[in-house]
């Protein structure tokens, strides 16, 4: 860590503020042969962060982290954030993506299938939600109000809402009702960014 910090002209104090970062447990007197893939790789998020930078560049910062480590690595994330700078990077752990990112690019082959804002990226998997409904019989007759704006399930056992907004699913729910079923249990699957990753990329790779 020395080494860098004095290769980079980082001021000494920054030396300690990093290495608690790292969390190395009393292990910082070690040669780093001897260290586990994810105590280097903290080592590693350590050096990145040791010069005052507005930017990070980060290829798969969570790999081979530990759950202390990846807590050390989104509150470095969080704190980056608040003071308005920017950390980029890239992985393929979705769930830190989607908990980390404000922007998310796709890219496959080095070719940009996607960039989506937080927003857009939770609009989209909103609209690919299901419904899930287990009912007392299939229903049957006709509706006493209007039609179902999608298929009501022909199973008694279950039945789902194909994909589309949160906000249908109540308007489904009531004209299932209304066809004379009752609804004994109900639960949503909301859209998963691995799904919309392989929509978006063209099929599994």
């Amino acid at each position: 860590m020395e080494f860098y910090r004095r290769l980079r002209g980082v001021p000494a104090p920054r030396t300690p503020e990093v290495l608690r970062f790292a969390c190395l447990n009393g292990a910082a007197a070690r040669a780093v042969s001897t260290y586990s893939g994810g105590m280097v790789q903290r080592l590693g998020l350590a050096v990145a962060a040791l010069p005052d930078t507005p930017l990070l560049l980060l290829d798969e910062p969570t790999a081979a982290l530990d759950p202390e480590g990846l807590s050390a690595f989104y509150a470095l994330v969080e704190g980056r954030r608040r003071e308005g700078r920017t950390i980029l990077f890239t992985s393929h752990h979705l769930g830190d993506v989607e908990r980390l990112a404000d922007r998310f690019a796709v890219l496959v082959e080095g070719r940009l299938v996607a960039l989506l804002s937080a927003a857009e990226l939770a609009h989209r998997l909103a609209d690919r939600g299901v419904l899930r409904l287990r009912l007392d019989r299939a229903p049957g007759g006709s509706s006493r109000r209007s039609a179902p704006p999608a298929p009501v399930p022909p199973r008694a056992s279950a039945g789902a809402r194909p994909p589309g907004p949160a906000s249908a699913r109540p308007a489904y729910l009531e004209a299932v009702r209304a066809t004379g079923a009752t609804v004994l249990a109900l639960s949503s699957d909301e859209g998963r960014l691995d799904a919309l990753y392989t929509e978006l990329v063209g099929g599994p790779r």
